[in-house]
């Protein structure tokens, strides 16, 4: 019987490993592995008895969903994920996985097997097809957030010529300015939504606040559906964390929005609610072999044309889809579903014909100390600006000469220029002089990071401060020379003049 079972795990086309389960001094080890796992990691099966399944971890294996992992099979459950693990040869590739522990009569683990599957090629297609939709759901943003601004930019236009006309009004001066300033806050949160949107993320899982998310979502989500559908969102207040992939997920609601407004051609409604289920309750509505705990619960419904049994039946299968050709992929719904499962989750369609369909996605849930993390606004603190010589180096004229017009009203010493190139030529030579260069970090020809090395090189004490309005480079701040402070675009006088301020202090 056993030649037949070594056999028999031997034509598996999935990669099956077990363990022992180690003592207090020595961690399990590999005691067995079929010819399809040690295809897939490239050692024989020589060099795998007795190692440790930390052999395959790597730089970019997270090591915190291998503890995770142990916590689940130590407790005699079954878990599941994905990660990143490293061949014989040093190249990476994505290995989905579950696992199961092998009790023995005394309630102790005795060994754990492992049903592993290389999904990197399939991940690799879903990454360029969800950013491909994604840029898709981007375009229709785009429409809604043009109508936006057309509309801020008509405030600030008529508010503009108000004060133009009317120079002498106390009054109208502090309503029109305020209405102004309300105007430019609003399109910064647009462009704001924009860009975390657009933006290519990692497949890495990390902790969300799960209400934080949806109500972000819920705003973009208005803006690619017609007028004639309505969004409601039923948010608790108490913060809900989840681990998944935050890119993921936006696209999975995407998705269901997208599926949602071909089911309303003539309008109706949409509804999301996220709500909890405490332990005893996962038990009773969630599948038996669910991972135990209180899981947080996504509901996404719409009151559409529904869909019958059989399709209901079919709606998660690669490729599948009911809709015109060219109309969509089949694939939204089966990435949905792969997110939701690689997190531990779970996802089921309820839907009748002529009366809508809802979804439902449930999360484990992630306990977390909450810390008091209010924000407030740091006012401006007095400046001492007075033979302090700032440096703005920035190629847009109009930017240029508002960030050297505030700093000049509270006196400091301003100096311009429109390039690196130009600053380079102009102000090299008396860089022992500037206190503060203050530069945009995208610029033509030369960037300014660069820019900002010659001048440290001619003056180690130069305070840095770099400007942007690009969302990626906000990430890289620690990496750019000097000891580096970012503004990011668009920035209030008191952002920037509090940064320059911490800057001089030495902060």
């Amino acid at each position: 019987m056993h030649s037949v079972l070594k056999a028999a795990l031997d034509h598996l086309e999935e990669g099956v490993v077990v363990t022992n389960a180690g003592n207090g001094t020595t961690g399990s080890t590999i005691c067995y592995a079929n010819r399809a796992f040690v295809h897939l990691t490239g050692y024989t099966l020589e060099e795998l008895l007795g190692q440790s399944p930390h052999l395959f971890h790597g730089p970019k294996t997270d090591t915190a969903i291998a503890e995770r992992l142990n916590s689940h099979y130590e407790a005699g459950n079954k878990a599941r994920g994905e990660s990143i693990n490293y061949c014989k040869d040093g190249s990476e590739f994505t290995m989905q996985w579950q696992v199961f522990p092998v009790v023995q009569a005394d309630g102790k683990i005795a060994h754990t097997i492992g049903i592993h599957k290389d999904v990197s090629r399939i991940r690799r297609l879903e990454e360029d097809l969800l950013q491909a939709q994604k840029m898709d759901a981007v375009g229709r943003l785009a429409r809604g957030i043009a109508h936006d601004f057309n509309n801020l930019l008509a405030v600030i236009l008529s508010f503009s010529e108000l004060l133009l006309e009317n120079p002498d009004s106390q009054k109208s001066l502090t309503t029109f300015v305020t209405e102004i300033h309300k105007a430019a806050k609003r399109a910064a949160g647009l462009t704001s939504e924009l860009m975390a949107f657009s933006r290519r993320e990692s497949a890495d899982p990390e902790l969300l606040e799960l209400g934080d998310v949806l109500s972000q979502m819920t705003r973009i989500i208005r803006r690619i559906i017609p007028e004639n559908i309505e969004v409601e969102a039923h948010l608790p207040e108490e913060p809900i964390y989840v681990r998944i992939n935050r890119a993921a997920l936006e696209q999975a609601l995407v998705h269901l929005t997208t599926n949602a407004r071909d089911a309303l051609p003539d309008g109706g409604r949409i509804t999301i609610d996220l709500t909890s289920l405490s332990g005893d309750e996962t038990a009773n509505v969630l599948p038996e072999y669910s991972t135990p705990g209180s899981y947080a619960v996504i509901s996404y419904a719409d009151n559409g044309t529904g869909m019958t049994e059989e399709t209901v039946s079919r709606v998660f299968e690669p490729f599948f889809t009911t809709k015109p050709v060219g109309k969509g992929t089949g694939l939204g719904l089966s990435t949905t579903y792969a997110t939701v499962k690689n997190s531990n989750g779970h996802i089921k369609v309820e839907s009748e014909v002529d009366k809508g369909t809802r979804v439902v996605i449930s999360l484990p849930r992630e306990s977390i100390v909450e810390e008091s993390n209010e924000s407030v606004e740091t006012p401006v603190r007095p400046l001492i600006a007075h033979q302090v010589q700032i440096l703005v180096v920035e190629d847009d004229e109009n930017m240029r000469d508002c960030i050297t017009g505030v700093l000049s009203i509270y006196n400091f010493e301003v100096f311009n220029a429109g390039s690196a190139e130009e600053a380079l030529e102009n102000f090299e030579s008396r860089a022992g002089d500037i206190h503060v260069l203050l530069t945009d970090l995208i610029l033509p020809k030369m960037n300014g990071s660069d820019l900002a090395k010659h001048f440290l090189e001619k003056n180690p004490e130069i305070k840095v401060l770099y400007m942007t309005g690009y969302d990626d480079e906000t990430r890289r701040v620690d990496t750019l020379p000097g000891k580096a402070a970012l503004l990011r675009k668009p920035f209030s006088l008191n952002q920037v003049l509090t940064t320059v301020q911490t800057a001089l202090d030495g902060h």
